[in-house]
């Protein structure tokens, strides 16, 4: 009999502080309002290429599924704050490959390492 597959941690919905959501438009607001889209952002302004979510998830977030660093993602894309640069064959298909379109962006750049803390503690509240 195989083991189970063990449970994914829950990533906890920590809202952008007050302060840190005024400095920003609207769509900047939706994109960094959730601590995994966060995340997804630091992992390709940390990247000197384009990644796809299954990427991000095995180097970054290993305690995220793929079709919700995906869904985030596509989030991401909808605020204009990511774009797909391309994509790349898989053994399940084709593997959409992103990246940041706000790198140097001060406003979001100082939100992103504000909330790094929180992030961490959102995905791991060990």
């Amino acid at each position: 009999m195989e083991p189970e597959p063990a449970p994914q941690a829950e990533i906890k919905a920590e809202k952008l502080p007050s302060q840190l959501a005024a400095k920003l438009s609207p769509s900047a607001r939706d994109a960094l309002g959730h601590p995994l889209r966060r995340q997804i952002l630091r992992a390709l302004n940390e990247s000197s290429e384009p990644r796809s979510p299954s990427d991000i998830v095995a180097r970054t977030l290993p305690q995220a599924s793929v079709s919700v660093v995906s869904y985030h993602t596509q989030v991401l894309e909808t605020c204009d704050a990511v774009a797909m640069t391309g994509t790349r064959q898989t053994k399940g298909g084709l593997a959409r490959l992103y990246a940041s379109k706000v790198m140097g962006n001060e406003q979001v750049a100082a939100v992103l390492q504000a909330t790094r803390g929180l992030d961490r503690w959102a995905a791991d509240p060990r």
